[in-house]
């Protein structure tokens, strides 16, 4: 019902009949994901641009990023940091052993709350 609702507006505003947003394999779906309105924003230009800067820096060889992902304190969520490493590791054990602040991941309380992160796999 929603969705038909949806189509009814949609459709009242920019003169298309509920018909052509099934046409051709156009869907609801691909409308609300793909013609958001932030989609055709200068900012999504601009964000473009600032990416592809980057994604055009050089390399250096023997170079990677490690992300490490662990589960937090909650149970619930899931955590990600990534780091820079000047080797390729062949194994897990090749990977450093990685410390944060455990509070801020609900894993521990007070002033000592360094938590360590053991690398278990590597993909």
């Amino acid at each position: 019902m929603l969705i038909h609702h949806f189509q009814q507006q949609y459709c009242q505003k920019c003169s298309r009949s509920s018909s052509s947003l099934s046409k051709g394999g156009f869907s609801l779906v691909n409308f609300l994901v793909g013609n958001s309105l932030l989609h055709n924003s200068p900012n999504s230009a601009m964000s473009k641009t600032v990416l592809n800067k980057y994604l055009a820096l050089p390399v250096p060889e023997n170079r990677v990023q490690a992300t490490y992902i662990w589960i937090d304190g909650t149970g619930g969520g899931i955590r990600a940091k990534d780091r820079t490493l000047n080797f390729v590791p062949k194994e897990v054990t090749d990977l450093p052993i990685w410390n944060y602040d455990g509070s801020s991941c609900y894993q521990s309380e007070g002033s000592n709350s360094d938590t360590f992160l053991h690398p278990v796999a590597m993909f």
